[in-house]
């Protein structure tokens, strides 16, 4: 949609976090007819983020009217109301027409990804099980309660506005999942390329931060010491993802399973892989 003689996204992945929405923005930028905002997960319509910016900044990433017939952006922040409040009203005051692709995967393997990623970034110092100790408080569980993080949307936006799509479908049914997805935002559905056979932002490939990375600050500094140092100091270690204790599961299960349901019936999707 125009905004003097630059765009505004004429759709958006609103998340979720861990949940393929890097290879699905990827993949949508490969169509031809698709332009993806220049700044992949801009957060835009977070207030504490880049929203005081102003519209004229968030055009600008998606560049001139000049050919594509959509235009896109990625922020699976979007969907993380216990920390980000106001996002879908903020969405729809800008972008009131915009349609919404919401992608989904087994909610306790998306609190592991999301376990590990903050592992990997410095941000998680917990053994994966102690961090769930409380799932009824804590954030990863709530980024995965999906029925909770959408009905913010549909509050402002129509239910046929907003696509869901399956993780694992986007993995194992690559080529009819991206078909629904192109045909959902308006461009040619039967367009195929070569990297779509790629995968991107795999979490088994994510390493723990190595000790100097927390307590020195300075890339600069870090990358002189670090062949300096020995290895157990210096250097970043694969992150060995534990088990879930049966305890923590179960209490996981019983918080989640209400939800799990209730998306598979707004979505439509049996999703009957999932572990809740």
């Amino acid at each position: 949609m125009p905004r003097g003689d630059t765009m505004l996204p004429s759709f958006l992945i609103i998340g979720t976090m861990k949940g393929g929405t890097t290879s699905l923005f990827y993949y949508l930028d490969e169509h031809p007819e698709i332009r993806m905002a220049s700044m992949r997960e801009s957060d835009f319509f977070i207030a504490r983020r880049n929203y005081s910016r102003g519209l004229d900044w968030y055009a600008a990433l998606f560049g001139e009217d000049d050919g594509p017939r959509a235009f896109g952006e990625s922020s699976p922040n979007y969907t993380k109301r216990q920390i980000f409040p106001g996002v879908a009203e903020r969405m729809h005051d800008a972008v009131p027409d915009a349609r919404l692709i919401y992608c989904l995967r087994d909610p306790i393997d998306r609190i592991v990804s999301h376990w590990v990623h903050n592992v990997s970034v410095g941000r998680e110092r917990r053994d994966l099980n102690e961090a769930l100790m409380d799932p009824a408080e804590s954030n990863y569980v709530d980024t995965s309660r999906y029925h909770f993080q959408i009905q913010d949307y549909l509050r402002f936006f129509d239910e046929a506005s907003i696509l869901y799509v399956d993780s694992k479908a986007l993995r194992s049914d690559r080529p009819a999942t991206l078909r629904r997805a192109f045909a959902f935002v308006g461009v040619d559905p039967d367009y195929r390329s070569d990297a779509f056979d790629e995968l991107h932002h795999v979490s088994a490939s994510k390493e723990r931060p190595a000790p100097i990375d927390r307590f020195l600050p300075g890339v600069r500094l870090r990358k002189w010491l670090r062949p300096r140092l020995p290895a157990a100091l210096g250097q970043p270690t694969p992150i060995d993802v534990p088990e879930l204790r049966s305890d923590v599961r179960s209490r996981l299960q019983d918080v989640l399973r209400p939800e799990a349901d209730a998306i598979r019936s707004l979505s439509g999707l049996p999703l009957s892989h999932w572990s809740v």
